[in-house]
């Protein structure tokens, strides 16, 4: 993973339900760590925008 950016910035970024948040900063690892906390697993696939993610059921 040594081609992967520190951090992943965005100014605006839709989130699972639609909405939009206004620029966040974080390390992939906490955003890995935040969409687990919200009910969803990575799946192993990177897609250009990161890391997929499936809801857990």
């Amino acid at each position: 993973m040594e081609h992967l950016p520190r951090r992943a910035r965005h100014d605006v970024l839709p989130d699972h339900l639609g909405e939009l948040t206004v620029h966040i900063e974080l390390t992939w690892a906490e955003y890995v760590r935040l969409q687990r906390a919200a009910g969803f697993r990575l799946t192993g696939r990177w897609l250009a925008t990161g890391p997929e993610f499936v809801r857990i059921h």
